[in-house]
């Protein structure tokens, strides 16, 4: 995330928000333990939290994570389907263009922050153009920009009346540009026959239509695959520091063989070794020395008879 505005922490954030963010992250099953537990607190979806938390959070569950913006990306995505159904998305919008033109005036933004105009920023539709099917939205807001990727890729999919989306802030994090196909109504015999090889052709609206599906299709398996291979190797950078730690764990354990003079240890590799040097190499203990009163009456008579006479020491 981008580095917050000295008012940022006067900004708001609607429960909804920390709410669908929490659940859908452990839903994705990429929340860390920690967010488990932060989601039994008891947020309310119509109450208002600072934004600084939501921050907290997002660090939490993609600390681990090598390519975060994949991750981020998806949660977004993700929470745009509880904000559609159950959530009041399906009430507000349509379909996926009524989706961006909601975002006119940063109406669907400022529906859940609260904060001064130099704070809260926009999030805005600036331009739609529905034939040729593109879009621009410009963000002024203090959010992660990836989150606020996958915010569109899923607000616009939600509705499923759309067969191409394709969200690119790569020039500019904070201008989003928008190319779309809305999805209309094929003849299916004609589509079956052309899909078959059968008749002279197809009308170039079947095409096109197929043309598209087609594209939406290879795009969302790209975001998919992107998405899996990050959280697979997440998974093995995990595995192998579990693995590192475990190495670096030392037990002891079993019966040892120890002598009954000396007191040394045998080791499994014949040599006898001092109980505290074995000990220390075999666990994370560590020593210091000291004597005993047993000891110290034996090596030190009149030493130890004096403290006990002044009671100076024990």
């Amino acid at each position: 995330m981008a580095a917050l505005p000295a008012s940022a922490p006067d900004l708001l954030v609607s429960g909804s928000v920390i709410d669908g963010f929490i659940h859908t992250s452990i839903e994705l099953q990429i929340a860390a333990g920690s967010v488990v537990l932060r989601s039994r607190e008891p947020f309310d979806p119509a109450g208002w939290y600072p934004l600084s938390l939501l921050v907290e959070l997002q660090e939490m569950v993609t600390g681990s994570f090598r390519n975060k913006e994949l991750v981020l990306e998806q949660i977004g995505r993700s929470m745009m389907n509880s904000w559609y159904r159950p959530g009041p998305g399906s009430r507000l919008i349509t379909g996926g263009v009524d989706f961006l033109r909601f975002q006119s005036g940063s109406e669907g933004y400022r529906s859940v922050v609260k904060g001064g105009d130099d704070v809260v920023g926009q999030f805005a539709l600036q331009e739609i153009d529905e034939e040729a099917g593109t879009a621009l939205v410009r963000s002024t807001t203090p959010f992660n920009k990836d989150m606020e990727r996958g915010i569109i890729l899923g607000g616009m999919s939600v509705a499923g009346d759309l067969d191409y989306i394709d969200v690119d802030n790569s020039r500019d994090a904070s201008l989003y540009q928008i190319r779309f196909h809305v999805r209309k109504k094929l003849d299916d015999e004609t589509a079956e026959r052309f899909l078959r090889g059968e008749g002279a052709g197809a009308p170039r609206d079947v095409i096109e239509c197929l043309w598209y599906r087609a594209k939406g299709l290879a795009v969302e398996l790209e975001r998919e695959k992107r998405y899996f291979l990050a959280t697979r190797e997440n998974s093995r950078d995990l595995i192998e520091r579990l693995r590192a730690a475990l190495a670096e764990v030392k037990t002891l354990s079993g019966m040892l063989p120890i002598c009954s003079n000396c007191k040394k240890i045998r080791d499994d590799k014949g040599y006898w070794d001092h109980v505290e040097h074995y000990i220390s190499n075999h666990s994370e203990a560590e020593f210091s020395h000291a004597i005993c009163p047993d000891c110290a009456k034996k090596l030190y008579p009149d030493y130890y008879d004096r403290i006990c006479r002044t009671g100076d020491g024990s």
